[in-house]
């Protein structure tokens, strides 16, 4: 095996791939990747650094909440940061930005979409499809299939 270290943070590019909630059942159901579409986006991992960092610059105001203490009886100092509307909707579009790196959308005429920071966040607060497709590459590109995210998110 070898390593090509200049690939790195180069991203991945995934065939957009559409879906619909089956109304009976509430599962996802993915249609199949049309041959025909020229809709490809290309995914980033995202850092865990640049994760830290991103928390840290949207942190919001820290607030100490006084907890009680089952085992000792004792109230205790949790410390909680509280963000505004506009850094937690700031923190998301940076989140997306990053881990959106590029793609090859096109609108109903045929148009290119342009790949900016505004795009990408109107299509996934709009657009719960593509927020799915975004959802499920991005689990793909972390080794976490679909059913081990639903089964951990049970036993927790």
């Amino acid at each position: 095996m070898s390593f090509d270290i200049s690939k790195i943070g180069m991203g991945d590019w995934f065939p957009y791939q559409d879906s619909i909630i089956d109304s009976e059942t509430g599962v996802v159901e993915w249609i199949p990747i049309d041959p025909e579409s020229k809709d490809r986006v290309c995914f980033k991992q995202p850092d865990p650094d640049e994760m830290r960092i991103r928390q840290d610059k949207y942190r919001g105001k820290k607030i100490n909440i006084p907890v009680l203490n089952t085992l000792s009886k004792t109230m205790e100092i949790v410390i909680k940061y509280e963000q505004t509307p506009e850094q937690e909707k700031a923190e998301r579009m940076d989140f997306w930005d990053d881990a959106i790196l590029h793609w090859e959308i096109f609108d109903p005429n045929g148009e290119l979409i342009p790949c900016t920071a505004e795009n990408k966040y109107k299509l996934i607060k709009g657009h719960t499809p593509f927020l799915r497709f975004c959802n499920r590459y991005l689990q793909m590109l972390s080794g976490i299939t679909a059913e081990q995210a639903e089964n951990e998110i049970k036993n927790s």
